[in-house]
Formats: C-alpha cells, structure tokens, sequence
C-alpha cells in the first residue's frame, strides 16, 4: 500500500514537471507581437570571413536546426498518447531537445542578425540570400509567426496534459470518448501540423527567391487593408445617418466627401496587392519545369535590387495602411463644436431672419415716423407776443 502511494506520488512529481517545462518553455520564447528593433546602416561593407560566417549560419538553419525541430514537434502526438511514467519520461526527454534546438536558433538568429538586420541598407544588392532585408524579413518570421505558433501547440499539450494527470489523481475518466478518439487529439494533432507547416515555410523563405521574402507578409497587410476600408463604410454610415437639425437640409458633411474619395483608391490598392501576392500562388500550380523557369525570372528581376529597395517594395502595404489611419483618425475625431453648431444654424436659418427682416421693416419704418410726428405735436412752443416776452424777461 504504502509503495502504491510511493509510486502514485513520484508519477504524480513526475508529470508536474513534465507540465511546469512546458510553461518555462512558453514563457522563455513567448513574443509580444513586436519585433526586436532592427540594426542601423552598416558603417562599412562586411568583411569576406563576415559573409561566409553568416552564410554558414543561414544554412545551418535551413538544413539542420528547423529541421531537427520540425521532427520534435511531429513527434508530440505519439510521446503524449499516454501518460505512463514511460511516456512520461519520453516527453521530457523531447522537452530537452526543444530546449536545446531552440536555443541553438536564437543564438544563431542572433550573430545571423548581428550588424545586419536593416532594412536600409543601400550597399548589398551583391549579397544574394544575406542582404539585410531578407535577413530582416527572416527575423519577422521567427519572431513573430514561427515562435508564436510554437508556444501556442505548447500551451495546449499543456493543457491536456493538467487535465489527464487530474483526472487521474481523482480517478476520474476524461468525458466523452477516449483521448486517442477524442476531439482533444485531433486539435493538438491539426496544431501539431499547423506548427510543421509554419517551420517548413520558415525553410522555404530562405531557399526563396528576394520577391519571395518582399511580398510574404503581404497576406497580413492586407487583412489590414480590409479593416481600413471596413472603418471608413462604418464612418460613412454613421455620419449620414446622424439626425440633421433641419429636415429639408441637403448638405452633405465634408468628412463624407472625403472619405468616399479614399475608399476608390482603398479598394483599388487591394486589388493590386491582391493581384501581386496571388503571383507566387499561381506559379506554384504550374508543372515543376515551368515552375522553375517563372521562379528564375522572379530572381532575375529582384536580385540586383538592395536592401532599402526591397524594403520600399515590401513595406508598401504597411504603409499605405498608415496613411489611411493618419486620415482616418481627424475625420473619426473632428466632433462639431458648439462655435461651429452655432454658425451652422445661422447659415441653416439665414433665409428666415432676411424674409422676417424685409417683412417688418416697412413696418419699422411707418412705426419710426409716426412715433416722432407724435413726440413733435407733444413739444410746448413759447409765446412770442410783447406781453408774454416781457412777463418772462421780469
């Protein structure tokens, strides 16, 4: 009885380990959304040694450590069918070599990116596969895509895991049907590929061609683009749907002429993007050596261009999304004040007070003149006869 306990307790131990190396993992490489702030323009070219260096590096990623971690995540499924004290063990074993691959990328992230993660640069167009902005282009995607949907398939194991080592301890059967059936599965299963897929496009990004890594985040932007035009309808509809002071008015509110303007070139800008980005979709769907020569003539068009080119190229989006918030926000903002309500209801109620003022003044001015006539009959004339002048002058 007493060994029973023993062993309930250590496999208990055991599998809260398993859970709290999983959140020290998510916790260590859990980003916020915001990329590491790129490095400035390089003083002066980059040695031969520097380049080899940073070369060997960006192999070392494609070929051997996303790779090895594309195995370990693909692995997962299988370690956390059961948690036996064997499965268990097996787990943690897995979470070491997590640990230690993605420490190896950070680390080779990092001298990778060292002095050469600007997406200014002007002096690399000769750099091929390690000029700054692809490098740049490849920090964003560790950063803010790969790591993220790594620590989000590690929360859930989490998860599942709490739940399974409680259910457990209380001797209590998960509900519904059995984890290897159950609904539980399939989501960590279809997260386990999501995070494969994410790791292989990691790889592909690096094997791809400098319009490959301008336009691939694209596809985000333009959700942004989306939601740009989405608050201008809101703003149109809300202002024309304001009551107006007075019923017969037809004016029409300047905010509305110039956001029905923008929205032309906002939906025009989308199809251009639109158009652009689905460019590598459609190549991909032709035979292999067709495929091939459309991606040769991608390379040929985009590799003499440097770092700053790209940059304006691939940032287009971005900033065209800018510049619709900078327009949108006065317009959103610009709340009508009392000085201006005041003017409005002038210029709304001008007509009346010119009728009312042509109306009545005829009558003003009858009134005027018979009110002096009268004021004259009331006015007391002295008497200019000798004896009232001499009465007056005693």
């Amino acid at each position: 009885m007493a060994d029973s306990e023993s062993n309930s307790q250590r496999h208990q131990q055991k599998g809260d380990l398993v859970i709290e190396v999983f959140k020290n993992l998510i916790e260590e490489y859990e980003t916020d959304d915001e990329l590491s702030s790129p490095t400035g323009i390089r003083s002066k070219p980059m040695s031969t040694k520097t380049i080899k260096s940073k070369k060997a590096l960006l192999r070392k990623l494609e070929t051997r450590l996303l790779p090895s971690l594309d195995q370990q995540i693909k692995s997962l499924p299988e370690l956390s069918q059961s948690i036996s004290d064997l499965h268990l063990d097996l787990i943690l074993k897995s979470q070491s070599e997590f640990k230690n691959t993605l420490q190896e990328i950070g680390e080779t992230k990092y001298w990778l990116c060292c002095r050469s993660c600007s997406p200014f640069e002007s002096n690399d167009s000769g750099l091929q596969e390690i000029k700054s902005y692809r490098i740049y282009v490849l920090s964003c995607k560790i950063e803010l895509d790969l790591m993220p949907t790594i620590c989000q398939t590690f929360e859930r194991y989490k998860e599942l895991l709490e739940q399974r080592m409680i259910a457990n301890s209380t001797g209590k059967s998960l509900p519904d049907q059995s984890y290897q059936k159950g609904s539980n599965r399939m989501e960590v299963v279809n997260l386990t590929s999501i995070t494969s897929q994410e790791i292989n496009a990691t790889i592909e990004l690096i094997q791809g061609s400098d319009f490959d890594n301008l336009q691939y985040r694209w596809p985000s932007r333009l959700s942004a683009i989306d939601s740009g035009l989405e608050e201008f309808l809101i703003l149109i509809h809300e202002v024309e749907n304001e009551p107006m002071d007075c019923p017969n008015s037809t004016q029409i509110d300047p905010s509305v002429k110039v956001a029905k303007s923008i929205l032309v070139l906002i939906k025009l800008s989308r199809i251009f993007f639109q158009r652009i980005s689905s460019v590598t979709s459609q190549i991909n769907k032709e035979p292999h050596q067709q495929q091939q020569q459309q991606q040769q003539q991608q390379q040929q068009c985009f590799s003499n261009l440097s770092s700053a080119q790209l940059s304006t190229l691939g940032e287009l989006p971005k900033d065209f999304t800018a510049i619709l918030q900078d327009i949108l926000q006065p317009l959103q903002n610009s709340p009508m004040t009392e000085e201006e309500n005041v003017v409005n209801q002038l210029a709304i109620n001008m007509d009346y007070f010119r009728v009312w003022s042509e109306t009545w003044k005829s009558s003003f001015d009858i009134s005027i003149h018979n009110l002096t006539q009268i004021s004259e009959s009331y006015q007391y004339l002295d008497c200019q006869c000798s004896r009232c002048s001499s009465v007056g002058q005693s």
